[in-house]
């Protein structure tokens, strides 16, 4: 179908519309009588389907600038009388079409009166074009933007249904929002892709230069293949992904040493959210071509496991297994399958390295829960070897001991325990280091709570 029979045919089809309402409303004349031989043929009348008095340029504007507001306030009108209505009723899909289908008929309400309206008013021929194909080009543009705005509440509505599986079966749900979410993408693309294009048929040379480009095997269509070529791949592994689902929404994963969560895949990237709020955007061809480990794929539980070392004729392996047990049964994560502390490594000082091992049912804690058994570890370290492990830096001197006692304190621990240990718990460090937060402009309770 040529340019100009794709205009044509929009055109038509709005005359003949306005054709039918123009002719079912017209007043019935008397017949007229029979025409004499003295009588003279009517002179003819230039007709668009309708007959329409000529008027001249600034009385067309006025009645399009009228029509253009008009057909504005009744959409605001039907707007919120559909907004009114909606928020009575149950469903959550209503409202979506309300909120999401404003903006696209918003465009369609104004082109549509006006396409009506330049057919019941005489114009230049080379205007009436212009303005009805500039019209045509909107009209395309909004019913694309309509469509893909249909297909976000349908997306949103069947998110909706697999709500209930969020608290049963929340890996099955992020299935799910995987799928819908790639598929919904991929999906808007093509109409988006083939608006594009009813809006380039519209022009006159625009079917003779696509059939030239696809028939001829010519450099310039080489090079528009190599061009297109990323965003192609990009978007076949956007399918690949959303079929074979090598990691769907919120899974934990680790890319070239960076762990954090799959926040969001799009067409052609795929946003990951790290611990410290960063977001790395990676192209989706880089999965499909590269090694990653994804520490959600079966289940989100995980072993973790802390190296720590101690000195063994300061501190018994069998102190800290006691220890760690302890702390392990009554940190929240733990997930009561493994708890235990082994011994990895002897080094040549004299110090030994343990393994605290402990399973947790969210992987996506294991960096902090890592910190957390550090501290209370070292906590017990401390306790047990004379430290301070409440020690205020503020009342101590700049070795941690207190002011009065300092020296003497200091060679009596070193001597009593044969290594010297900081004596400056973590809890001391944390709420000194608090304080300086509080009273640092700009530090707010996340921030606080993040470090």
């Amino acid at each position: 179908m040529s340019a100009n029979a794709t205009l044509s045919l929009t055109t038509s089809l709005v005359s003949t519309l306005t054709s039918t309402l123009a002719s079912s409303l017209a007043p019935t004349n008397e017949p007229a009588l029979a025409p004499t031989a003295s009588s003279t043929p009517p002179s003819p009348q230039p007709t668009n389907g309708l007959t329409s008095p000529p008027i001249n340029t600034v009385t067309a504007a006025f009645i399009i600038l009228g029509v253009t507001v008009g057909s504005i306030v009744v959409h605001a009108v039907l707007t919120l009388v559909f907004r009114i209505v909606a928020k009575k009723t149950v469903w959550a899909l209503d409202d979506d079409l309300v909120k999401y289908l404003r903006k696209p008929t918003f465009i369609m309400f104004p082109v549509v009166a006006l396409l009506i309206t330049i057919q019941l008013i005489t114009l230049p021929q080379g205007v009436k074009e212009t303005i009805q194909h500039v019209l045509v080009i909107i009209l395309l543009f909004s019913i694309s933007f309509f469509v893909v705005m249909i297909i976000k509440c349908g997306s949103l509505a069947i998110g909706r249904v697999n709500s209930h599986l969020r608290e049963t079966e929340p890996k099955r749900a992020r299935e799910v929002d995987t799928q819908i979410m790639v598929m919904t993408r991929i999906v808007q693309g093509m109409v988006w892709v083939l608006g594009l294009a009813g809006i380039a048929m519209t022009f006159p040379n625009a079917w003779q230069v696509g059939v030239s480009l696809l028939a001829s095997a010519s450099v310039a269509t080489l090079l528009l293949g190599f061009a297109a070529k990323p965003s192609i791949e990009n978007a076949l592994a956007s399918l690949t992904i959303a079929l074979t689902q090598p990691f769907i929404l919120e899974d934990y994963v680790v890319i070239n040493g960076e762990p954090g969560h799959i926040e969001e895949i799009l067409s052609q990237y795929v946003v990951l959210r790290t611990i410290d709020e960063r977001r790395l955007i990676i192209p989706l061809t880089w999965f499909i071509s590269n090694m990653f480990q994804n520490w959600s794929r079966v289940s989100t539980r995980q072993l973790v496991q802390c190296q720590i070392s101690i000195d063994p004729r300061s501190i018994s392996v069998t102190t800290i297994r006691k220890a760690f047990t302890k702390f392990a049964k009554k940190h929240p994560a733990y997930d009561g399958r493994h708890a235990n502390v082994l011994v990895s490594g002897w080094s040549n000082s004299g110090l030994v390295d343990l393994s605290c091992q402990m399973t947790v049912g969210n992987s996506a804690e294991v960096p902090k829960i890592e910190a957390q058994i550090r501290e209370a570890m070292l906590e017990v370290v401390l306790v047990k070897t004379g430290g301070w492990p409440l020690a205020d830096i503020n009342e101590r001197g700049e070795d941690g001991s207190p002011e009065d006692e300092k020296s003497a304190s200091s060679s009596s621990t070193a001597k009593k325990n044969d290594m010297v240990f900081t004596p400056i718990a973590p809890a001391a460090i944390v709420t000194d280091f608090h304080r300086i937060l509080n009273t640092t402009p700009g530090m707010s309770d996340a921030t606080l709570d993040k470090v």
